[in-house]
């Protein structure tokens, strides 16, 4: 349910979504992988272009957020990490993603 919720949030099931950022950078897909992750991801053959692929994109998302749950342990400022480190920003990601999973009543 997390990461549909983050899947939700990111692009409401748009796999071809392409969002530019204030900052300059780009959130590609149905996870909304930004493009500061391109060069990890070039390092195992995914082009920003795969990530156009909804399957391709939802597992590279899930990958992302396993590599937040394995540092940061199963918690909200995991999820957090999903989006952003900038405190202010992990955290706001992390209540948006909770309220998701509310609407959903997926949790209290």
């Amino acid at each position: 349910m997390l990461l549909r919720a983050i899947i939700f949030h990111e692009s409401r099931g748009n796999a071809s979504i392409v969002l530019r950022n204030t900052n300059g950078s780009v959130d590609v897909g149905l996870g909304g992988l930004n493009s500061i992750h391109f060069p990890e991801l070039a390092r195992y053959g995914i082009a920003p272009n795969h990530l156009l692929d909804g399957c391709v994109n939802t597992y590279v998302a899930a990958w992302h957020l396993a590599k937040q749950v394995k540092a940061y342990g199963n918690t909200w400022f995991a999820v957090g990490t999903y989006h952003s480190k900038t405190p202010e920003h992990r955290d706001r990601y992390a209540g948006q993603i909770y309220a998701v999973l509310q609407r959903w009543k997926a949790v209290p």
